[in-house]
């Protein structure tokens, strides 16, 4: 099977650098940013402690980049 989407993530912090994701590899969104632009290591979701870890990065992402309006174009 091809690619189902395409994401593009702009990351405004490294002068506007572009990235598009496939959704086979990057099914959540914030897994992306978590790793390749934050650079932390990969989280293990059948692990406890790094679903909690997940979790609350997931709910800070999303604060940040799904429910607020400005920057958004």
């Amino acid at each position: 099977m091809g690619v189902l989407t395409v994401k593009q993530v702009v990351d405004l912090l490294n002068n506007d650098q572009s990235y598009r994701l496939k959704s086979e590899r990057w099914d959540i969104l914030c897994s992306f940013v978590r790793e390749v632009i934050e650079g932390n290591e990969p989280l293990n979701c059948g692990n406890e402690a790094d679903e909690i870890v997940f979790d609350a990065g997931r709910d800070v992402f999303n604060d940040i980049n799904d429910y607020r309006s400005e920057n958004r174009q």
